[in-house]
């Protein structure tokens, strides 16, 4: 997981070495984050309040799973 708000560049640099690894990566940022570099047209997921992005994290992070094969127990 990567949380791009405020612009960390050092997240930008963690996120190109997972990609080159080929490990997936979930991006999240609060509403009104710029999209910034080549990343920009990966998915990311945008909140607005921590209320608001632990449903989106939780079915991110399920989807991320299931496509490395492994399965959640809990819905």
């Amino acid at each position: 997981m990567a949380d791009l708000t405020d612009a960390k560049p050092n997240c930008y640099y963690e996120i190109g070495y997972a990609h080159a690894l080929g490990k997936p990566v979930i991006i999240i940022a609060k509403e009104g984050t710029a999209r910034h570099f080549d990343i920009s047209t990966y998915k990311w997921n945008f909140w607005t309040d921590y209320k608001d992005l632990k449903p989106k994290f939780e079915t991110e992070l399920k989807a991320t799973l299931r496509s490395l094969g492994i399965e959640t127990t809990r819905d």
